[in-house]
């Protein structure tokens, strides 16, 4: 693979954790939500009504602790924003719990222009009451290329893009894996503090320390190699936490993603797993609104663990919580922090 000579011998030195020692697993979708890939205006129009009729219905049967649906983040690309389609988005996270956070494609920016296109995205957004109270939001980059990390330049041009984001209200950064991208960081499976790049160096996140906030939050999925699906039989292919029709959750990646899920050193009995997706696109609505996802839903009710189906935002609040010494998951720690946006009120 293309770049794997960055990512391959930490992927190979990756830690390992026993499922026996978790308790709770919390599972976020970042969802790349782009309705109009690969299609014209009335395409995604199209595309928007069919989750508002069939994603309410498919969370339905599944509770988490704290009486919660399933719910998911869609990471809506500030670029390509239409009032109709993010009005039904908001219908659509008001009836679910689901929340909206930022993505953004561009390429060859300044310092300046990229913050002109972030800020009019977050008003545009917050119009629609996504974000936080004050602003605060999470982040998928477009093409992987956070902080200008692509190395032949491509897909950004901000090399100080981790410092803009924390100035204009970034809690989290959720694009990685990127693998076998060649945006692909060295450091894999960690949840971690960067203030610039190289996006692999930095600290990670633990118990007992707190210091570390005016930095940025990378939340990354879990990235392995995938014994059980091999290439001509051979070569193993490559888990990097991304959902597809072709490949949708199964017990095997389960079992990947719970040995390999990043935690909060010190509170190994927290797995945190960041899942991604293009869920907009038909193919992958198929995945995330049909049988394939039900199956896995009704697959994790027979675990020993205690799943919850968590936001990007509360992904963050529990990291937190864990670093402030919780030792038990309540439901009120996934809004203590940072609030829910208006659409959950």
């Amino acid at each position: 693979m293309r770049g794997a000579s960055r990512w391959l011998l930490p992927l190979l030195g990756s830690k390992k954790h026993a499922p026996e020692s978790v308790e709770h697993v919390f599972i976020a979708i970042a969802d790349h939500f782009e309705p109009f890939h690969k299609t014209d205006r009335a395409g995604g129009v199209e595309r928007m009504k069919r989750w508002l009729k069939e994603y309410p219905e498919s969370i339905k049967p599944w509770v988490n602790q704290g009486g919660l649906h399933p719910r998911h983040t869609h990471f809506f690309p500030i670029e390509q924003y239409d009032a109709e389609v993010v009005s039904m988005l908001r219908d659509l996270c008001a009836m679910t719990g689901s929340e909206t956070e930022v993505h953004l494609h561009h390429k060859d920016d300044t310092s300046e222009t990229f913050r002109d296109k972030m800020r009019l995205g977050i008003e545009q957004l917050r119009n629609h009451d996504f974000l936080g109270p004050n602003g605060e939001f999470c982040f998928v980059h477009g093409d992987w290329a956070l902080a200008n990390c692509h190395p032949e330049g491509k897909h950004c041009g901000v090399d100080d893009e981790i410092a803009i984001l924390k100035e204009l209200g970034c809690i989290a950064d959720l694009t990685f894996p990127s693998a076998p991208s060649l945006t692909q960081p060295k450091r894999v499976n960690s949840i971690h503090y960067v203030a610039e790049k190289p996006l692999h160096e930095g600290s990670d996140a633990k118990v007992g320390s707190t210091g570390e906030r005016d930095r940025l939050l990378l939340i990354q999925g879990v990235t392995v190699m995938r014994w059980s699906k091999r290439k001509w039989g051979l070569l193993p292919s490559l888990e990097n936490s991304d959902l597809t029709k072709a490949n949708p959750p199964t017990p095997d990646r389960w079992a990947l993603w719970l040995k390999h899920a990043p935690r909060v050193q010190g509170m190994e009995k927290w797995a945190f797993i960041k899942l991604h997706s293009h869920g907009a696109t038909p193919w992958n609505s198929d995945m995330l609104l049909g049988e394939p996802m039900k199956k896995f839903r009704e697959f994790l009710e027979r675990q020993p663990q205690k799943i919850h189906w968590v936001t990007a935002r509360e992904m963050v609040n529990l990291i937190h919580a864990a670093e402030n010494g919780a030792r038990d998951f309540v439901p009120e720690l996934l809004h203590t922090g940072y609030a829910p946006p208006l659409t959950r009120k």
